[in-house]
């Protein structure tokens, strides 16, 4: 990743989310090199994403899957009920610095064809 944000192209990076700190420095690395970060989070049930999981064959243990869900409770509910949310006004992540985060639900994420990224 570090290596590809000083580049010309654009960069995807797939993360839970969950993990403040992380995202903080996701943002920030976003800024420093000239880009804007946005940040997409899908809302599903701990149902579907532990299907998700085995169907990718990377399931977490029990206990940790528990924490993330904890976790992803607090920010999801933190978040305007707005789907777009520009740059998360009246939650936590304004001050992460994103460009824009945008909560999708599984039938919305399914309709996503493809992610445009432009060119610096």
């Amino acid at each position: 990743m570090l290596l590809a944000l000083p580049g010309g192209s654009g960069l995807i990076v797939h993360d839970t989310g969950t993990r403040g700190w992380r995202r903080r420095l996701l943002a920030g690395l976003a800024r420093r090199f000239g880009r804007g970060g946005h940040l997409l989070l899908l809302d599903v049930s701990a149902e579907a994403a532990l299907d998700g999981q085995r169907r990718r064959r990377r399931a977490l243990g029990s206990a940790a899957f528990a924490a993330h869900w904890r976790k992803w409770r607090r920010l999801r509910a933190e978040l305007p009920a707005d789907p777009l949310v520009p740059g998360a006004a009246g939650s936590g992540l304004a001050d992460e610095g994103w460009a824009s985060v945008r909560l999708l639900d599984r039938p919305a994420a399914d309709r996503l064809g493809r992610v445009e990224i432009p060119a610096r």
